[in-house]
């Protein structure tokens, strides 16, 4: 099948780039690529709805769709400054880096310094108490075109 694929790369690249660009135009995401959730049980016997986790399964064009949002639009919108201490949800970004960044900082100021006190925190769950509508405000007062803040306005209020 992956033979065929690059086989034929050329010839529905065209086809692709339209499917992937009517999201964004339209303002609304394909029912087909919503994503088919499994709960998935953490615990050997599960009682509670805490007790599983979910697994998505995306669509591959909904995945690629995702990364060309980021890419294109909302990655080069956040001022760099903004997100500079952030580790985490970057390409660049892992507990290692922030690990290396704290022994950095660490040691520079031990040689200036008798002790350090240094505070890192891990929000646990973060992104399933995020309030959407600040989200959202903070979102539309990026430089992004306005049919990217009317598609994310409408996945948002959607789901």
């Amino acid at each position: 099948m992956l033979v065929f694929q690059k086989l034929l790369l050329y010839e529905i690249a065209e086809i692709i780039t339209h499917i992937l660009n009517l999201p964004f135009c339209c303002g609304s995401i394909p029912n087909q690529w919503s994503a088919l959730v499994t709960l998935t049980p953490k615990v050997p016997k599960p009682v509670d709805f805490s007790d599983y986790r979910p697994i998505s399964v995306t669509p591959l064009l909904s995945r690629v769709a995702e990364k060309l949002l980021v890419a294109n639009w909302l990655r080069p919108a956040i001022p760099s400054d903004t997100i500079a201490d952030q580790f985490g949800f970057r390409p660049t970004g892992s507990t290692d880096c922030a690990l290396i960044f704290m022994m950095h900082h660490v040691s520079a100021m031990l040689e200036n310094c008798e002790y350090v006190r240094y505070l890192m925190i891990y929000f646990s769950r973060a992104f399933n108490v995020v309030n959407h509508v600040i989200l959202l405000d903070k979102l539309s007062k990026l430089n992004l075109p306005d049919y990217i803040v009317t598609f994310l306005l409408t996945v948002y209020t959607s789901s």
